[in-house]
């Protein structure tokens, strides 16, 4: 019987039986015979993707004794491959999607499920719960999963071992043990490589060209980067209607994204090069109105055929090989060029889709001040952000203990209105992949993507979270400067693959023009992480410090490019940029980190933050960080933890009238401001932020117990401020039953008990609601005199205005105590019988001697005269 493969040119020309005897006959023959009894075996492992994957088009033989048709047409009919290059090729081909299978995997389902991309996917899309066996959820899970190891099992496939049951005798897809042994391990890496970035494909095989074992001629080498080149482009252009017979369709009925590849490879026609070397790809049957989705995705395969044509064609031109015929896709410049050769039916395919047309100005508005307002310091936050996701996923990965990882953050003076800021880390460092795919793709996060399960193996299963969401971040850079310098080293681990060297970008002109990538060999002082430098002014790295501290300096905003700006005498107050100066900005941006960080000013070296040495510094240096003040504040705090003792925050009531600027609670997720409470002082974890300038966040939630422990703490302490009614107030929604002294009374703030006692023998007590203030309306006077002069009258007590809810007990339900009714209880026990009457325009005091007229309640003492 004779296959479809064996009337192709690159099988005539190279493993063919001649028609005459030459002296190579018994090698070719070898070959061709090993290679037929490999397809065998290949063909019963491909069998089985049908059933187990019956979204996938056509994986079975068929798709791959075809992929030498469209090799040959690629490569051109002049194009020779030795018998031997016929041989690896043809089992890579064999190879490159047989891992589709799960008999592919000796261990099957129980196997793969033991694999990180499993473990990594039920965590990132199954929230770690397993999947029902046989239930459509797992077999979408393994589907997924297939789809990520099928390239890396790939290449173990020539040495896998399957016994048969009762006989341990092993059996291996390419039977011949010499075979297998000298080409196995080349034939398993090249069907692996149809998977990498093509960049990858001439790095690693440009220099493979390998010369025959003893009993095959010797001229019979193989060139691994070709025979890899042809494999690649083979199987991109191979979307004809044999992957994805029209009846079969019908009977699987596929669904979703796998339905539109169904329908558009389903009435396609086989590639053919022209003479001008293009690869056109044509249809006869057109696309209704109902089947655009199947043409777009059409269309946009072609043009990714032809991207692999073109990078073939140029990678092996710069390598020094002979390149295929076809070098591109007819049709593929435009989707109305396209539209020639697959046509559409009644509608128009205008490539109308939303898009941006102006990419550095909407990075510009939304990576820039218009997401972060006039605040450098937050283009530093984002940077030390970036590092500490980077140190976590590190520590998650095994590669740093908990309290390990640092980052350094330096300020260089360049010239005398100049500085370089430098930020580097000991993290997980970037791969090329990493950096081109991902920080430098607007709105995309790592993190977030199913590419991490590849990029990083492993992380998804961990309990790393990661405080980076949106993508955006990296780009608030160019608030600080246009030349920026990205330099990253990748951490190795067993999944990956040790590099001796990293890789640097530099934007030379901020995100207007196309940055520089090269590969560097700069030492390092870890085996991976990334160091980031920008470019900025004096101006701008003052503003970063006091942004973040809160000094109160008349620095100006930054000036149009290639303004000069002459610095006044305020901004002469920043003198040089101090390490101390620094490190406090580090700090109140980064309160409550889990990471060291220190700052370098000049060869100084100070550590800003110590790993959560938050929870243990005096409260004198953490509100240092927290309070934005040009001076020290100091007072009480104390902890609050959840119901597990895990301790999320160090606070107190907010410090009204202190000389405190700005007293707040600091929220932070993952260590970093994200936004600010003013009823309270302090820090509190918050669950994240609510916002992409992260500015506003929610704190972390906590019980009634926790919030009454953490305020009887502070009464015991004496760290609540008792001149102040309004903090007492607060304290006393959470604790209700307790008598604090929120009335006024005589001048003095008392509980409701020393009200009752210092009655002594008075037959009258008036109440007043709230603070006596000045009434336009009534009072006849102005209100400095007002202010400076109204004495309380001796009889008058004043209830203290009900506060709304601090956001942070909203959930606890919390209700306002009735100070009035308190009142009311205690005359009771202490007066026994009294009259109660509500009064308009009493005198609750005067101002000179003039009388101040108030609404009031009026308590009278009954007695027996």
């Amino acid at each position: 019987m004779t296959h479809d493969f064996e009337r192709t040119h690159l099988w005539k020309s190279s493993l063919a039986k001649r028609e005459e005897a030459d002296e190579h006959e018994a090698a070719r023959d070898r070959l061709r015979g090993a290679y037929l009894k490999f397809r065998e075996r290949v063909s019963h492992l491909v069998s089985t993707i049908k059933s187990e994957l019956p979204g996938l088009t056509v994986h079975d033989i068929t798709h791959l004794d075809a992929l030498w048709r469209v090799a040959s047409e690629i490569a051109g009919p002049t194009y020779e491959l030795t018998p031997a290059e016929a041989f690896v090729l043809g089992g890579a081909i064999l190879l490159h999607d047989s891992a589709h299978a799960i008999a592919a995997f000796p261990g099957g389902k129980a196997e793969i499920k033991q694999t990180h991309h499993w473990r990594d996917l039920i965590a990132q899309r199954y929230n770690r719960q397993e999947p029902a066996i046989g239930s459509d959820d797992e077999r979408a899970a393994l589907f997924q999963v297939l789809r990520h190891l099928h390239a890396t099992q790939a290449a173990k496939l020539p040495f896998v071992k399957w016994t048969v049951p009762g006989d341990d005798t092993p059996n291996f897809l390419i039977e011949d043990a010499e075979l297998r042994n000298y080409y196995g391990e080349l034939i398993g890496r090249i069907a692996e490589s149809h998977h990498w970035p093509a960049h990858r494909v001439a790095t690693e095989f440009s220099h493979q060209n390998h010369t025959s074992p003893s009993y095959l001629p010797t001229e019979w080498t193989v060139d691994a980067m070709k025979v890899a080149f042809l494999l690649r482009t083979a199987d991109a252009a191979h979307i004809d209607d044999a992957r994805a017979p029209w009846f079969l369709f019908a009977l699987q009925k596929p669904e979703g994204i796998s339905a539109q590849h169904w329908r558009f490879q389903s009435k396609l026609g086989q590639a053919k090069c022209n003479q001008h070397g293009e690869l056109q790809i044509s249809s006869a049957n057109s696309f209704g109105a109902n089947e655009h989705e199947a043409w777009w995705l059409a269309y946009d395969t072609v043009q990714m055929i032809d991207r692999e044509l073109r990078d073939a064609h140029g990678l092996m031109r710069d390598h020094g090989r002979e390149v295929f015929r076809a070098i591109s896709v007819l049709g593929a410049s435009s989707s109305e060029s396209f539209a020639r050769y697959v046509k559409p039916r009644d509608w128009e395919p205008i490539d109308v889709a939303p898009k941006i047309g102006n990419v550095n100005k909407i990075i510009e508005m939304l990576g820039g001040q218009k997401l972060y307002g006039d605040r450098p310091d937050f283009a530093l936050r984002e940077l030390l952000q970036n590092a500490i996701d980077a140190i976590h996923a590190k520590r998650a990965l095994g590669g740093l203990k908990e309290d390990e990882g640092q980052i350094t953050v330096a300020l260089d003076k360049i010239s005398d209105d100049s500085y370089r800021l430098t930020v580097a880390d000991d993290g997980i460092g970037m791969s090329r992949y990493v950096i081109t795919n991902f920080l430098l793709d607007f709105g995309n996060s790592l993190w977030t993507s199913d590419a991490v399960r590849s990029a990083l193996p492993g992380l998804a299963v961990t309990r790393f979270e990661p405080a980076g969401q949106f993508g955006i971040g990296f780009f608030s850079v160019f608030m600080l400067g246009e030349h920026v310098e990205v330099e990253s080293w990748p951490h190795v681990t067993q999944s990956t693959t040790a590099s001796l060297s990293g890789n640097a970008l530099t934007f030379h002109a901020g995100s207007r023009t196309r940055p520089s990538l090269k590969r560097t060999h700069t030492p390092h002082l870890h085996d991976s992480g990334t160091t980031i430098r920008v470019d900025t002014n004096l101006l701008l790295a003052a503003r970063i410090i006091f942004g973040a501290t809160g000094f109160s300096l008349e620095i100006p905003n930054r000036a149009p490019s290639g303004v000069v700006v002459e610095i006044s005498e305020t901004q002469h107050q920043i003198n040089e940029i101090s390490v101390q100066r620094l490190a406090h900005a580090i700090s109140a941006m980064v309160p409550t980190g889990d990471v060291a960080i220190f700052a370098e000013v000049k060869g100084d070296r100070l550590q800003a933050v110590g790993p959560n040495d938050w929870l243990n510094i005096d409260e004198a240096k953490l509100l240092r960080r927290t309070i934005r003040s040009p001076r020290a504040i100091t007072h009480p705090i104390e902890a609050i933890s959840t119901e597990t003792g895990v301790c999320v925050g160090r606070l107190n009531l907010s410090q009204h009238g202190t000389l405190v600027t700005s007293d707040a609670l600091a929220l932070t997720h993952k260590g970093i401001v994200v936004g600010y409470d003013h009823d309270f002082s302090g820090t509190m974890q918050a669950v994240g932020p609510t916002n992409a300038a992260r500015t506003s966040a929610v704190a972390r939630a906590c019980g009634i117990a926790a919030w009454r422990d953490w305020a009887h703490r502070l009464i015991q302490r004496g760290a609540t401020n008792k001149t102040i009614p309004a903090d007492m107030v607060r304290l006393n929604q959470l604790l209700p039953d307790e008598d604090f002294p929120v009335y006024e009374f005589r001048g003095v703030n008392m509980s409701c008990a020393s009200v009752i006692d210092a009655l002594g023998s008075m037959k009258r007590l008036t109440l007043h609601a709230g603070e006596v203030s000045f009434d336009d309306d009534v009072d006849d006077m102005t209100r400095p005199r007002f202010n400076s002069r109204f004495r309380l009258a001796n009889h008058v007590v004043i209830l203290p205005s009900l506060p709304a809810v601090p956001a942070l007990w909203k959930h606890l339900a919390l209700k306002n105590v009735d100070y009035e009714n308190r009142i009311r209880e205690a005359l009771c026990v202490t007066w026994g019988d009294y009259e109660e009457d509500d009064f308009r325009d009493d005198v609750v005091g005067d101002v000179d001697g003039i009388e101040i007229l108030r609404d009031t309640i009026e308590f009278t003492r009954e007695t027996d005269e």
